[in-house]
């Protein structure tokens, strides 16, 4: 498991640091630095499989990423991996990974990206990333890299789940902006079929009105980018093609056949969660940012017990972020960490159970009263301008 997530100078945070459960709440107001929490995780995550110059480009450009007057950032997960001694009894191996950037020197101009890794007490040890490469390049513990590439991130637009898809991949898998998900969805139901059977039950439960989800045959139109040489110039060419994809349709309890742009936010948000929690890529940390849009109370309740249940049945762990009561209320303090900006703009972050009051309140309040009564003050309060921290 992850046991624990470290951010340096990543956007507003100065110094970051949150314990994880099997599932961790962030709660706070907008711009308190909830998703750039989840975004640090996620491209330290990235950086197992995919090369420096494709994680870090144009909106995650590095000296866009991070934070105002400093020279680097530092992301960095800690965890164990369960084992057994020669007695069998379970003990554990401590480690932990960091991605490290740095300002390039005028000089360079070149993209400083670092890599870090610790095994169980052990030396540790570092490498730089250059353009073209991906981790294995520096060929850490292989533990390290799966546990990296079973990282995924969900902040699903509407207008992405419910559009027909095409995947030309062997395994489709639904993107973090909730694209593709027909495809993922499709290929559930016809080459793991047990799985979806899962989702469909799961769904059932948040969105009772749901009976049954299908897939059938749809136009898409891909729109691709092609390169040609003109008398040894390179010249860019945007074309456009058409192909079979698929189309996701609802059987629901007062109609057969609903196309997917006719159903609810809320319906559409629970199946791609939902879709993306049961892939057989079988991701072991699941990022979900604003889960509980688009859908009722009772919903969200009803949501949160499927996540919690999934996460201890098949041994995931997920972070989400949320602005509602029903979702925090589904947890215990001490998996709630509250956010707020301190008046430098710095973002600070404390467990809900370490507030003064919450022996006392929360034996009489839930914990998303509990949020709700106290706000976000507390954090900040004793809190001064945050000065530099150098990675």
């Amino acid at each position: 498991m992850i046991s624990k997530v470290s951010v340096t100078n990543f956007k507003n945070h100065a110094q970051t640091e949150i314990e994880l459960g099997r599932v961790t709440a962030l709660v706070g107001p907008n711009g308190c630095g909830k998703t750039s929490l989840l975004q640090s995780t996620y491209y330290l995550g990235q950086l197992a499989d995919q090369t420096v110059e494709r994680v870090f480009s144009r909106e995650r450009d590095p000296s866009h990423l991070v934070r105002q007057g400093c020279e680097s950032f530092t992301v960095t997960l800690h965890g164990q991996q369960p084992s057994a001694t020669a007695e069998q009894q379970p003990s554990a191996t401590k480690w932990k990974t960091s991605v490290i950037y740095t300002k390039p020197s005028q000089s360079t101009r070149n993209l400083h990206i670092e890599f870090e890794w610790q095994w169980d007490n052990e030396e540790s040890h570092r490498a730089d990333l250059i353009m073209g490469e991906t981790l294995a390049n520096a060929k850490p513990n292989h533990f390290i890299i799966r546990v990296l590439k079973q990282i995924i991130y969900f902040k699903a637009m509407m207008v992405n789940l419910s559009a027909p898809s095409y995947s030309e991949q062997t395994l489709p898998q639904i993107a973090p902006d909730g694209s593709g998900l027909a495809s993922a969805a499709a290929y559930l139901m016809t080459a793991e079929r047990e799985r979806h059977q899962e989702v469909e039950a799961a769904l059932r439960t948040i969105v009772p009105t749901v009976k049954r989800v299908r897939a059938k045959p749809a136009k898409v139109t891909l729109h691709e980018r092609k390169i040609f040489s003109v008398n040894e110039t390179r010249v860019p060419i945007d074309e456009q093609r058409e192909v079979t994809g698929q189309e996701l349709i609802f059987d629901t309890i007062d109609a057969d056949g609903l196309p997917a742009h006719v159903m609810s936010d809320g319906t559409l948000l629970a199946l791609g969660l939902l879709t993306a929690l049961w892939s057989p890529a079988s991701p072991q940390l699941i990022l979900l940012d604003d889960v509980e849009q688009g859908l009722h109370p009772l919903a969200q309740r009803r949501l949160m017990h499927t996540l919690k249940e999934f996460a201890e049945k098949q041994d995931r762990q997920i972070i989400l972020t949320s602005h509602s009561p029903y979702i925090v209320d589904e947890l215990e303090a001490k998996d709630v960490w509250v956010m707020a900006t301190d008046p430098s703009g710095v973002s600070q972050v404390k467990r809900l159970s370490d507030h003064p009051d919450a022996k006392r309140l929360l034996s009489v309040l839930t914990t998303g009263e509990f949020v709700g009564a106290v706000g976000e003050d507390w954090v900040v309060g004793d809190a001064a301008p945050a000065e530099e921290v150098n990675a």
